[in-house]
């Protein structure tokens, strides 16, 4: 494997920053770790001014009143489920609301609960985005760079302050990559890391089911490309499967029990992919009466029987509709990677010029690294993997800028060493007009 990170010679066309070898990814200077804590100590009050000064203490997207639903059954009742549809979503995050639903008894005591969780939660992301950044780069300034834009990125802000599951989903998955890369670190020869890989990125689908067997096969391909060794890669295989499949038995189980039928993650999932292939869509986007038709007779079904209705239309719809369903994916990918929002009242004002001056920087400047990098391809594979796994599957569903949020994270890792550079590069043309001042 290789261990050093070369990188490409600074020239006016190649102008990344150089990276400082470093075999202790965890250790930081204490300059470095002095700016952790302030910059920690602003965001967490910049979170706590927007989540109760900003925000109502109230929902304000109805899938936060779905979770809260879904909290306060299962505190009640001890059933996991909506609308009576028992296996319809992934439990972990309507089992953390109903636990701070059951510390507080109030519904306003579990929003005040969730927004102060995912403030931490969103905190600890950006720690080990700059960890994983280290790693990669082998650069503390480029670290650090990654975990400011993190803790302060509009949409990360946004929506750690809803009771939704893409913050808690994103701190498994980021955590679980983060120990993919810890385990990197230490040439694959720490099997706890491996496995400590697995279990995080499980946990992240038993949050989202949007992941599905990707876990196994991110883990295997990276191990396979760094060390292309055949043992190795079999070996690594060989445990990820089995704790994939041994974490995934529960919910199977449970699945099989409620159902009498096998379904891998969750009978939602045919819905959705019926959102994206059926009459109405035109725009690529999920929203029902808009993108979704809604038919009666199918809601009235037991829910496998609904699960497989939705999902053979979509398969019907997509058999005679092939030109449709075709172009219907390039405005996906276009709708995926749109730089502002689409949503009607999102896509215009300073909701639009937010998203261009984050996003919209994030994107070239990621784009302009991987270029740069492109020698040690290797290294970031599993964020491009992730980039690409996510931007297939919502061609292939339907696409929103609220399910892209799971690759943004490695869309700063990627970007941080170029947005780096430009920092330093202004840093030093702004020196060297002083001095120049100075002489004069």
């Amino acid at each position: 494997m290789d261990k050093q990170f070369n990188t490409p010679s600074l020239s006016s066309s190649t102008p990344p920053p150089k990276t400082q070898n470093s075999s202790t990814p965890l250790r930081w200077s204490k300059k470095t770790k002095l700016l952790f804590l302030i910059l920690s100590t602003i965001a967490f009050t910049t979170y706590t001014i927007y989540n109760f000064y900003y925000l109502p203490l109230s929902t304000t997207f109805p899938d936060e009143g779905r979770f809260i639903t879904e909290a306060t059954s299962l505190y009640e009742t001890g059933e996991h489920g909506f609308m009576g549809k028992r296996v319809w979503e992934m439990p972990f995050t309507a089992s953390l609301y109903a636990l701070l639903y059951a510390i507080t008894k109030s519904t306003s005591g579990l929003i005040v609960c969730a927004r102060l969780l995912q403030s931490i939660l969103l905190i600890t992301q950006a720690f080990l985005i700059a960890h994983i950044t280290k790693i990669i780069f082998h650069s503390e300034a480029s670290a650090l760079t990654a975990f400011s834009i993190t803790l302060f990125y509009p949409f990360f802000v946004f929506y750690q302050g809803l009771l939704l599951s893409e913050t808690l989903f994103n701190t498994f998955l980021i955590t679980g990559i983060f120990f993919l890369y810890y385990y990197f670190s230490h040439e694959f020869k720490r099997k706890r890391f491996l496995v400590l890989a697995n279990i995080f990125l499980l946990a992240a689908i038993y949050t989202k089911g949007s992941l599905t067997v990707l876990p196994p096969v991110l883990i295997t391909t990276f191990v396979f490309l760094s060390t292309r060794s055949a043992v190795m890669t079999s070996r690594t295989a060989v445990i990820s499967v089995v704790i994939f499949v041994t974490l995934m038995s529960p919910w199977w189980l449970r699945s099989y029990l409620l159902l009498g039928e096998f379904v891998p993650f969750t009978t939602n999932s045919g819905f959705v992919l019926h959102s994206g292939h059926n009459p109405l869509n035109q725009t690529g986007g999920g929203t029902i009466g808009v993108d979704v038709e809604y038919l009666p007779e199918i809601e009235q079904l037991p829910e496998y029987l609904w699960y497989k209705a939705y999902t053979q239309r979509a398969i019907d719809f997509m058999k005679e509709h092939p030109w449709k369903t075709f172009k219907l994916t390039g405005v996906k990918f276009l709708r995926f990677w749109r730089l502002y929002p689409y949503a009607e009242g999102w896509n215009s004002g300073l909701y639009k010029w937010i998203s261009l001056l984050s996003f919209g920087v994030i994107l070239p400047t990621a784009i302009l690294s991987v270029y740069w990098y492109r020698q040690q391809w290797v290294r970031f594979s599993p964020l491009l993997l992730i980039i690409m796994y996510y931007t297939l599957l919502h061609m292939v569903t339907f696409a929103s800028i609220r399910y892209r949020l799971p690759l943004e994270s490695s869309l700063i890792v990627l970007a941080s060493p170029t947005i780096t550079y430009g920092l330093q590069s202004i840093q030093n043309v702004i020196f060297g007009y002083t001095r120049k001042l100075k002489r004069t």
